[in-house]
Order: C-alpha cells, then structure tokens, then sequence
C-alpha cells in the first residue's frame, strides 16, 4: 500500500521495500539560483541537467517561462557522442542551456519550469503529488526555480530594511 504518513510505519516495513532498478527521466534547473532578483525584459541565462534511467538517452529539455503555458527546447550537452538516443548507453546526465528574456508582466515571484523527455517519450510528471511516497524517493515532477521580479528599479532586501520594516 501506498502509505502517506510516517506514524504508522515501523522500521521493518521501510526495510522490506524493493530497491530502485531504473530511476524516472528528471530535471532540475542549477542556474540562476532560487530568489534571484531580475527585471522585466532582462536577459535570463538558464542551466541545468536531465538523467534518464535504464541507459535510456534525454532528447529533450523543454523550458518555460510563464508558468507551463508555453515551452521551448533547451540546447543539451553529452558527455560523450555514443549516448545518443536509442543507444542503451546513455548512463550519464546530460548537462542543458536556455536563455529567455524575464516577461514584461512576469509576476512578483517569477518561476521557471524544466521539464525532461527520454527516447521512450517517458516525461516528468507535473505534479508531485500522484508520486509522492513514504521515503521521498524518486519525485521526479518538474523542475523549477523561483525568482524575484523587481519592477520599480529599486529593490529593498529583508536584510536593508530597519528595526521597524521601513
């Protein structure tokens, strides 16, 4: 069963669990880091890596910036010629660059989304909810990096403000 809450799980129940053979097609974006601030129109340089189990090739990262309504594919780098699609040999992330420009009505908090495609079409889910487990393994939902959009041309951190948040 699919068991959703720690409290009623003992030791013995973790440790029968099968192990993992074949890891789920996964992204995750590596660059700009979480919290970043960025301007509407700003030029973003986006980063990131994509693995897919069982030998089987990434052919694609797509990239979105407005939220999952629209997506564009991302240049990706191998480690090596022979991992091409369909080889079975592809047991190495493939490393991936984006640049997009900051939408002019991109909201306060700005996310970007990656999401992964192996030579089966197998895709990473949007959703992490439909996988989530009792050991918090392979949640493999799309990757995502949250940004700050300073719109007013002057930005106050946390950090600058005073004693009484002015």
């Amino acid at each position: 069963p699919n068991k959703k809450s720690l409290g009623s799980v003992t030791k013995e129940y973790i440790e029968s669990l099968p192990p993992i053979d074949h890891v789920p097609i996964t992204s995750a974006i590596t660059m700009p880091e979480p919290g970043t601030s960025v301007r509407p129109g700003q030029t973003l340089e986006l980063a990131g890596y994509a693995y897919a189990g069982a030998g089987l090739a990434v052919i694609r990262v797509d990239v979105s910036v407005d939220g999952g309504a629209t997506w564009d594919q991302a240049d990706i780098q191998r480690a090596d010629a022979s991992q091409g699609p369909r080889s079975l040999r592809a047991w190495a992330w493939v490393q991936w660059r984006y640049t997009a420009k900051v939408p002019d009505n991109a909201p306060d908090n700005f996310k970007v989304f990656a999401k992964a495609v192996d030579d089966q079409y197998n895709q990473q889910p949007h959703d992490p909810a439909p996988i989530w487990n009792l050991r918090g393994i392979l949640n493999t939902a799309w990757g995502q990096v949250q940004l700050k959009v300073a719109k007013d041309g002057l930005e106050i951190t946390d950090e600058a403000k005073s004693g009484d948040g002015t």
